[in-house]
């Protein structure tokens, strides 16, 4: 600690005659200070003079590094636009060539699946039309949107097709056709299980995107840039002062360019800005100056101070540092109580959404597949409606009450209720219902194991979930792994809850399957909720487990 030393003060002198300069008096040390400031303040003032020259001197350059800057930032702006639009195209090629029923198609075309599986799915992808081939280039099918212009059959030459798949692409490409630019996507068709492609294509799926003047209104909009289509090497427009034309190549099929994407950018606005900044930065020099020394030690109170311990409460994520400055009255006590007030509408915000992917999670996994499997079940009733209409009427009636349920859910569903079954029914029924409504899709058989005295000491909540779970596990076994028999098992083990679900198939490569939509996310978010563990045992050939364990929880009595 330093010492404090206190040296006396000397007796001031007698004024004398001769010989003793009189005491300085304070009025003249107060000049001097003033003098001082002056001379510093006069002193910043004529650096910030120099620098402000010296800004308006690089600010040239500086707008034309800007400039550049803005191009760069557009053009991958751009280019990941085009990504963007192009990825439905991608998805719906990549994920149609890689299944089972696509190979069965191709090689036994049906037009009944065709028409359900690749025409419908051409509004949802917002595709112009998709064309299926066998592995010589030969057409098996052809589809296209009833709003659609595209060619028929095909939008390339029988040679260009050949050239094509003797070197397929990795990308997209464009072709030129009469009227309109179209971007083409071309996928082997193989077995869901040949996840690396490593077999010879069983055939081929292309499908292709319009790019029509509703895409160039996108693309400018997104872009904020004025875009057509042109030829390629059109000669680009001479740049003008406030305005650039850039230009994006479209590839076609041969590694050529197709045609250009020419994009006009606009740069009036960093002139502007460029003129209000140069008589602003004049005008804030020659007043900032001037009320600078005022300006600090109030700001730094007033201002500096409390935006600083806003600050520190929104980097934090926590409304402490705020709590003394919501009890002031002026605006930065109404900020503050603003800044408290935000906190707890993220919240609430937080709650909503997460509120709205559980409803989102439960549609998929009850609804969705409910309403699917009884449209399969529908199908098969079809068949036996003149041959056996007994059993037809008895699927019909069972349909009719698993639709009644399903409505029951959705109901809950906007009243904000889980739509869990009633306690009346015992887990176990409540199962061999979901399951037996499930033969729709593809008959197989089931036996189950379910303590039912364990599953009522459960919360609805937990129910919900572990059907919600043996719902789209069973779905999958049946549509993907081609189980013939699923077997459930639901049990306590010590402290914790086992939920098995073994099945007999061939197997899923879930690698293969991840993409392939929500099921498995929900399944991971449910297990996740449940605080338990999810493992998945596959080997192709030999079937596929799921095993569920989550802790032993008791519902709180009524």
């Amino acid at each position: 600690m330093p010492h404090r030393v206190t040296l006396p003060l000397p007796a001031v002198p007698r004024a004398r005659t001769s010989g003793v300069a009189p005491p300085i008096p304070f009025q003249s040390f107060r000049t001097s200070l003033a003098a001082k400031f002056g001379a510093i303040l006069a002193a910043v003032f004529f650096l910030s003079l120099a620098a402000l020259f010296l800004f308006l001197r690089v600010q040239q350059q500086a707008r034309a590094d800007l400039l550049t800057s803005e191009i760069r930032e557009r053009s991958r702006l751009l280019a990941d636009v085009i990504d963007l639009t192009t990825r439905r195209l991608r998805d719906f090629t990549e994920e149609n060539a890689q299944w089972d029923e696509m190979v069965r198609f191709v090689d036994r075309p049906n037009l009944r699946w065709a028409a359900v599986n690749i025409d419908a799915s051409l509004d949802s992808f917002e595709l112009s039309g998709a064309w299926v081939l066998r592995p010589d280039g030969s057409l098996v099918y052809a589809a296209r949107r009833e709003n659609s212009r595209g060619p028929t059959p095909l939008p390339l030459t029988e040679a260009a097709i050949r050239t094509l798949l003797a070197k397929p692409p990795d990308e997209s490409f464009f072709v030129q056709l009469p009227g309109e630019l179209a971007e083409l996507y071309l996928a082997p068709v193989q077995p869901s299980d040949d996840a690396l492609l490593t077999d010879e294509p069983r055939g081929w799926l292309l499908a292709q995107k319009n790019w029509d003047a509703a895409q160039i209104r996108l693309l400018s909009k997104l872009t904020r840039c004025e875009g057509r289509i042109a030829p390629p090497g059109e000669p680009l427009p001479p740049p003008e002062p406030h305005q650039i034309t850039l230009r994006h190549p479209l590839p076609g099929p041969g590694g050529g360019v197709t045609a250009d994407y020419l994009f006009t950018l606009r740069a009036e606005e960093l002139e502007i800005t460029a003129r209000h900044l140069r008589s602003t930065v004049l005008v804030f020099a020659a007043t900032s100056l001037m009320t600078a020394v005022l300006l600090i030690g109030s700001l730094y109170a007033w201002v500096l101070r409390p935006l600083g311990a806003i600050g520190n409460s929104l980097a934090r994520n926590d409304p402490g540092p705020t709590g003394l400055l919501a009890h002031r009255s002026d605006e930065m006590g109404r900020l503050a109580r603003l800044v408290e007030a935000s906190f707890e509408q993220r919240l609430e915000l937080e709650r909503m959404l997460a509120e709205r992917a559980r409803l989102g999670r439960d549609l998929h996994d009850g609804t969705i597949q409910t309403v699917y499997a009884a449209g399969m079940t529908l199908a098969g009733v079809r068949s036996t409606l003149r041959t056996n209409p007994d059993d037809a009427e008895r699927a019909i009636d069972g349909i009719r009450a698993t639709l009644n349920t399903t409505i029951r859910d959705l109901r809950a569903f906007i009243d904000d209720l889980e739509p869990e079954p009633e306690r009346p029914i015992p887990f176990s029924q409540a199962t061999r219902d979901t399951l037996a409504l499930m033969q729709g899709v593809r008959p197989f058989g089931f036996t189950l194991q379910i303590d039912d005295p364990l599953a009522d000491r459960l919360s609805g909540t937990v129910r919900l979930h572990l059907l919600q779970i043996i719902r789209e596990s069973a779905s999958n076994y049946v549509r993907h792994s081609r189980a013939e028999n699923v077997q459930i098992i639901l049990r306590r083990v010590a402290d914790t809850i086992s939920l098995e679900i073994v099945d007999d198939g061939e197997g899923i490569a879930f690698s293969s399957e991840a993409g392939s939509g929500r099921g498995r996310v929900n399944l991971s978010e449910r297990t996740r909720e449940l605080g338990g563990h999810l493992r998945f045992e596959s080997t192709p050939g030999k079937g596929t487990q799921l095993t569920l364990t989550f802790p032993f929880v008791v519902d709180a009595p009524n």
